[in-house]
């Protein structure tokens, strides 16, 4: 009979099984690299690589090793706060109130539109998929039906499982699409450590193509959705930063894997040819390519990265909404410490307000300019009380205790405050040009 006092002997884990317990360990990081991934990268990408080739390729890495210090900054305070908060809306709220009603109103605000843009997004793809055969509106509605059904319930463990399904599907296509394309190794090896701004191609000026892509990946409030579905995931103490840490690795490698693929094919497929600027020339020129199934790789993208991105944001905005009012609510009467529940009937109607967008995919809708106008001009400015708030929480022994900032992390939100204020201003221009036009 063997000593009860001995210590066991554990088996070693196989390789396989190690993979899996990473399989199932990842689960936030995958989450928001799909809701990053929407259809305006996608075309952004491919179309970059089609006008410059791969002379401004190093942007990527770049804007995502920016993107991954951002969110890991955020992801400290519900991690190590002084106070026990498991979100970084409570953050805000405790900064002040009137904070938590301004987040949740732009929150509010940016799902609508962004549902608007991916569910039209949804509705394009399957149009194109079906051979028309199913019209923009009954596309972009059979989209929103299904992320009902997905997010409805709040259920984040069934959004993780499907998003893993999509993510391998997704990545299998433009692996198929890059190695029938092919690749200029010695090209892409340049473009990666080129550090160069091409001379300007077609309707897009280089300069602002560098801004667009960095700030793409830096400046959108969908930088918040990664604190949330880490409260949903259960990481809500210091002893998971280093499973939180590897999760946002995994994610944003996700995402720049996704974003080098469609760059591939834009460098390969449409650089030398004349400018490309919508989904159609990009699918159009694939399937002249490399056939048929060209076409069909690119719009399966593009409806798996729309009706991904739809269901994120919903699911996660919705959610830091009602977080944002009902925190701010019990902040005015004092209270900063009781438990606020994301579900319930004030997320199942902000959940409807957001499908609500479908109706942008009418025939006879207007068109996205004024959504357009609309995202810059309240976003940008966002951006920068967004950055803002991170230096003084972050910052505040009585917040964060002795895991305030040190010297280089402020010095590095300093250089994303410049970015957030440049890309401000030129949001702002932005949207005055358009209005003017």
């Amino acid at each position: 009979m063997s000593d009860p006092t001995e210590p066991a002997v554990l088996a070693p884990t196989s390789p396989s099984r190690r993979w899996l317990d990473l399989v199932r360990t990842v689960g936030p990081g995958l989450v928001v690299a799909l809701t990053w991934v929407g259809a305006g990268d996608l075309v952004e990408n491919a179309t970059a690589g089609g006008n410059y080739g791969y002379a401004l390729l190093w942007v990527v890495p770049l804007s995502l090793v920016f993107r991954f210090f951002l969110v890991s900054t955020i992801a400290r305070y519900p991690l190590f706060n002084a106070h026990g908060d498991t979100s970084i809306i409570r953050g805000l709220v405790r900064l002040s109130p009137l904070l938590g009603w301004v987040f949740g109103a732009a929150l509010l605000f940016y799902c609508y539109i962004s549902m608007a843009f991916m569910l039209s997004g949804v509705g394009t793809a399957l149009t194109a998929l079906t051979g028309g055969a199913v019209d923009r509106f009954w596309g972009a509605a059979l989209g929103a039906v299904t992320v009902a059904v997905l997010v409805g319930r709040g259920a984040y463990s069934l959004l993780e499982g499907v998003f893993k399904v999509l993510l391998a599907a997704l990545g299998a296509s433009f692996v198929v699409a890059v190695a029938l394309v092919g690749v200029d190794w010695s090209a892409l090896a340049g473009g990666l450590v080129g550090f160069r701004l091409p001379p300007d191609f077609g309707v897009f000026n280089s300069g602002l193509l560098l801004l667009s892509l960095v700030m793409s990946s830096v400046g959108s409030l969908a930088n918040l959705i990664y604190p949330q579905v880490m409260e949903e995931k259960g990481w809500t103490t210091p002893g998971h930063r280093r499973k939180q840490q590897l999760d946002l690795l995994f994610g944003t490698v996700a995402v720049a894997f996704l974003g080098l693929c469609m760059w591939i094919v834009g460098a390969e497929v449409l650089h030398g040819g004349p400018p490309a600027e919508t989904d159609r020339d990009i699918a159009g020129a694939l399937g002249g390519a490399i056939g048929s199934i060209g076409t069909y790789i690119f719009y399966f993208g593009l409806l798996a990265a729309t009706w991904t991105t739809s269901a994120g944001v919903l699911f996660s905005i919705s959610k830091l909404a009602v977080q944002s009012f009902r925190a701010s609510r019990l902040a005015a009467r004092g209270d900063f410490d009781s438990t606020v529940d994301g579900r319930g009937r004030l997320y199942r109607g902000f959940v409807l307000v957001g499908l609500s967008a479908v109706v942008w995919s009418l025939p006879w809708a207007p068109g996205f300019t004024a959504l357009t106008v609309a995202l810059v001009s309240f976003q940008a400015p966002m951006l920068v009380l967004t950055v803002v708030a991170l230096l003084v929480i972050l910052n505040r022994s009585s917040m964060m205790g002795d895991r305030r900032n040190r010297w280089w992390e402020n010095a590095i939100l300093a250089v994303l405050l410049c970015f957030t204020l440049f890309a401000c201003y030129h949001g702002l221009a932005d949207a005055v040009a358009i209005v003017a036009g």
